[in-house]
């Protein structure tokens, strides 16, 4: 009896260890397939701004990083207008740190592009 008790115990720990585990992963990270398109993005803008190599590799970090911003607000618990409030500052900030990188042909580009992509996520919600 105590050894049915205890490998019964041991299984429900087990569980809630890998269920916890996982969830972990999906709330702070960024599933395979989100990578995969920001990486096609990524690949996409850098052919259409005709970036140098030391722009690539700056605006490579500066998207990663608010790419993770942006998935941590998607997995907030934050009503919708405290959202959107941080969404557009996290935008504001992006957008000055590429207009460093980017000469102004260039930051157009980049503009014009973060339009159409804003203008395709609101037509999926």
């Amino acid at each position: 009896m105590k050894k049915t008790i205890s490998l019964f115990a041991m299984l429900l720990i087990s569980i809630f260890y890998c269920y916890q585990t996982s969830y972990a992963q999906q709330a702070n990270g960024i599933s395979a397939e989100q990578k995969a398109k920001v990486k096609a993005q990524i690949a996409e803008d850098i052919a259409k701004l005709s970036l140098n190599d030391g722009q690539k590799k700056s605006y490579k970090d500066i998207t990663i990083k608010y790419v993770k911003q942006f998935q941590g607000l998607k997995n907030s618990s934050s009503g919708r207008f405290a959202k959107y409030r941080k969404f557009k500052s996290i935008i504001s900030a992006k957008n000055k740190e590429m207009k460093k990188v980017l000469s102004k042909p260039q930051y157009q580009i980049y503009l014009d592009t973060q339009e159409k992509r804003i203008e395709e996520m609101k037509s999926r919600q």
